[in-house]
């Protein structure tokens, strides 16, 4: 792979690549823009020869980069994504969820006593998660897994299945809960819910 990588690249480069605040937003957003922000295309970053890497500098020189600079971001932008695409196939949420459940672990240890009190802690340490870091960790509460017992999915399969269509799990559990709590209101119940037999429904 050609270009500067991160360990041979000057301090003062690496230094450079954070920018402000301001102009690092833009940057990103503009990568965004041009179609290079995936891990995918990201990981292609610090490879002279490939055209994404062209497209990356010459955002990010754009926005301020020195050419030394943009090189050292490149290959930084490069090494990451290609962390992410090796250890998360590819998909940031799914290398968030595992610190959200690791963050979800830590919380639960920092209770007294928690003995009789773990799944109603779990719970609301995700639905806090959720809310105060925007992490895409299921509560996987009462209608959520009705919804998913009644079809035979399983919680893997459901973030699965988020994570193919860039879908916070969190709003997949929000869209979910609203459909059995309408079902229910209109006296049906959700399918497996409510002393129901049977397999339920199929997807």
């Amino acid at each position: 792979m050609g270009g500067t990588t991160p360990d041979a690249a000057p301090r003062s480069h690496v230094q450079a690549i954070s920018g402000d605040a301001p102009t690092s937003r833009a940057a990103v957003a503009a990568l965004d823009g041009a179609g290079v922000l995936s891990p995918e295309d990201l990981a292609r970053a610090g490879d002279d020869a490939d055209e994404r890497s062209v497209v990356v500098r010459h955002v990010l020189r754009r926005h301020g980069f020195d050419p030394g600079a943009a090189g050292a971001a490149a290959a930084v932008l490069a090494q990451v994504a290609g962390a992410v695409q090796e250890r998360h196939g590819g998909l940031v949420q799914r290398m968030l969820r595992a610190h959200a459940e690791q963050m979800r672990q830590e919380l639960l240890g920092m209770v007294a006593d928690p003995r009789g009190l773990e799944e109603p802690l779990r719970q609301a340490f995700a639905h806090w998660l959720q809310n105060a870091a925007d992490l895409p960790i299921s509560l996987v509460d009462a209608p959520v897994r009705a919804f998913l017992d009644a079809r035979g999915i399983g919680v893997e399969q459901l973030e699965g299945a988020a994570d193919a269509v860039d879908l916070n799990i969190a709003l997949v559990d929000d869209v979910l809960r609203a459909e059995v709590e309408e079902q229910n209101a209109e006296g049906g119940g959700a399918p497996g819910a409510g002393g129901a037999e049977g397999p339920g429904e199929e997807p």
